[in-house]
């Protein structure tokens, strides 16, 4: 026999139920419109590929301080370091303008930021809306913007990635990979997107290093690693079948992003601005990840190996010996 249900509607309004039916109803209502707005941010924040809810994000916690102090807080950096290094100089601000105008004028690139992200947008084949979160990109002028970059013609990094090396960072894959300590979930819209940091934002992710050193000794050994710098960053990254990294710029047009590619099922696909591409294992990809750029998987069936690639960033080669530990040190640490 089924029970009869406890109550009903107009039970509840009725003046013997121990509350107020009204106010219980309105009680009720106010429970679910909660429920809905809570649920309404969750998705939001999942959803807008530009939000980060890392609390030790250098880029994103940088909104928390005007412009102004953001830029006073680097040219006080650049001129603590001509200072330091340059004792000799009796004017520091006249040794920046005349031997670092670049470095100077990528600090003060924040105040150009509208016209800066529009240039990124267009050259990348994209419509700037203001409807997502754009953070600035610091722009160092006249260093070369383009989606895809040749590893041979980069004379840091085109006698590193040998087979050899190949294998000593796979065999350190395999190593991480049988584990699920020091692995972190990045949010997609779809699939799945792993990461296992190595050096995080300049400096080394001690626990993870341990487990894959032989991969720790090959990037040290690239002189052009941004190590020391914020956005200098190695990682494994693994995107499963059918996942979608949506479209993004990076912070600074300043760093190449290099993808060694480990495991490269067909079908998963990279745009930078308005060229794509898929990886091809052991061959080295190189980009310039200011531009606009999105992953994404077009295969048959969602059984596939995932993509996996050793991801680390250097200098551009563009870039001055000078012009490099300037920025370094400027960009040692947050603002």
């Amino acid at each position: 026999m089924y029970m009869k249900y406890p109550f009903l509607m107009e039970d509840l309004l009725s003046s013997e139920w121990p509350f107020s039916g009204v106010s219980l109803v309105i009680s009720i209502i106010g429970g679910l419109i909660l429920v809905a707005l809570l649920f309404k941010r969750s998705y939001s924040t999942v959803k807008d590929p530009s939000l980060c809810d890392s609390p030790n994000c250098v880029r994103c916690r940088q909104s928390k301080e005007s412009d102004q102090v953001i830029t006073n807080t680097l040219k006080e950096r650049c001129l603590q370091y001509i200072t330091k290094y340059r004792c000799a100089a009796a004017n520091p601000n006249q040794v920046l303008a005349e031997e670092y105008p670049r470095i100077l004028d990528a600090i003060s690139s924040l105040a150009d930021k509208p016209n800066i992200l529009a240039s990124v947008y267009e050259f990348s084949g994209y419509k700037l809306s203001n409807e997502t979160q754009h953070p600035h990109i610091w722009t160092v002028p006249d260093l070369t913007r383009r989606p895809f970059w040749n590893p041979h013609t980069i004379v840091q990094i085109k006698s590193i990635f040998t087979t050899a090396v190949f294998n000593r960072v796979l065999e350190d894959y395999k190593t991480v990979n049988s584990t699920e300590q020091g692995w972190k979930l990045n949010n997609t819209p779809t699939g799945k997107w792993r990461i296992y940091p190595i050096f995080n934002q300049g400096n080394k992710v001690v626990d993870n290093c341990v487990n894959c050193s032989d991969t720790v000794r090959i990037v040290e050994s690239i002189q052009t690693f941004m190590h020391g710098c914020v956005y200098g960053n190695t990682m494994f990254s693994v995107l499963h079948s059918n996942s979608v990294i949506e479209p993004h710029t990076g912070p600074c047009n300043f760093r190449l992003r290099c993808h060694l590619p480990l495991i490269a099922p067909s079908g998963f696909k990279v745009r930078v601005a308005t060229e794509t591409r898929e990886w091809t294992r052991g061959e080295l990809l190189v980009f310039d990840d200011s531009c606009v750029h999105s992953v994404w998987y077009e295969g048959a069936g969602s059984g596939v190996e995932p993509r996996v690639v050793l991801i680390l960033d250097i200098w551009h080669p563009e870039l001055r010996t000078n012009e490099i530990d300037m920025l370094r040190h400027c960009y040692s640490d947050s603002f």
